[in-house]
């Protein structure tokens, strides 16, 4: 019977173990050679292992300007003064009922912030609750203007002055004369009546050698040719304000009656004040 070899197996084990060291060392050089980091998932690491800590930046608001309540009250007041003038015109626009909007441009006065209450009383907040009116950019129009007619103004060229109630205008290239809606001024032309020469005057300081708005009431022309229009110079109706400062008196002319309201009761005021013709002794309105 035969036995096996103790240093026959031994020497068998011992090839067995270093033909295993090499193979495992010809990987170890292939994996050395090749690069398999693209063969293997990203790893991304959260910010909690790192070692360093990133400060976070939080950007903090821009602090904006809000008027205060006083500002906002005191542009409204100012606003309002401005129209004071034109206070007695209010009942007789739209039909009786006294309005406050002219065009578009709303006069209401601007909420005034709120305040909210706490425990030891009641503290302003920091930002009103109730943001300002935004205003249109556009010119504000006295309460007066109502009465004329919502057009698209023709704009012209003031080259003479007439008399206190027509002046010639360059009109798209063309001279015409224009006499204003609703009034009557003493003559200087043909015939002199009295304050004939002042209300021209005053005429001229308002519109000569400006840029005019000429708004039509529902007649194109009188008898004589003569446009017939509400004149506006720099914000200021003409027709009305040689009524009120009393170079000429208030006439009514169907069927342009839209402001005749309003020039009778300017006429009525500047009698009662003694202005301009008003002031004569022997003061009597043209025919």
């Amino acid at each position: 019977m035969k036995r096996n070899n103790p240093k026959l197996s031994l020497s068998w084990h011992n090839r067995g173990s270093m033909r295993l060291m090499l193979l495992l060392g010809l990987l170890a050089a292939l994996a050395l050679a090749c690069d398999f980091s693209q063969f293997l998932p990203a790893i991304s690491l959260p910010p909690a292992s790192i070692g360093t800590e990133v400060p976070s930046v939080v950007a903090e608001p821009a602090e904006t300007s809000l008027p205060t309540a006083e500002a906002i009250e005191s542009s409204v007041t100012r606003e309002a003064e401005s129209s004071a003038t034109y206070q007695q015109y209010l009942p007789l626009l739209s039909g009786g009922e006294a309005t406050t909007i002219a065009k578009g441009l709303s006069l209401s006065p601007t909420p005034k912030p709120t305040r909210t209450p706490n425990g030891s009383g009641a503290v302003p907040t920091n930002t009103p609750t109730v943001l300002p009116t935004a205003y249109p950019t556009i010119t504000p129009i006295p309460l007066s203007y109502l009465c004329i007619p919502p057009q698209t103004p023709q704009l012209g060229l003031v080259i003479k002055v007439v008399d206190g109630d027509t002046i010639r205008v360059l009109l798209d290239g063309k001279e015409e004369k224009v006499r204003y809606i609703g009034i009557d001024a003493p003559e200087s032309t043909t015939s002199q009546e009295p304050f004939g020469r002042e209300a021209t005057k005053f005429n001229a300081q308002l519109v000569r050698d400006q840029i005019v708005e000429l708004y039509r009431d529902v007649s194109e022309t009188d008898r004589y040719g003569r446009l017939l229009r509400y004149v506006v110079a720099n914000s200021v109706f003409v027709n009305l304000k040689v009524v009120e400062e009393g170079y000429a008196t208030a006439v009514t002319y169907p069927p342009d009656v839209a402001c005749a309201a309003i020039f009778q009761q300017a006429e009525r005021t500047a009698r009662l004040l003694g202005k301009g013709l008003w002031m004569l002794p022997t003061s009597t309105a043209s025919p």
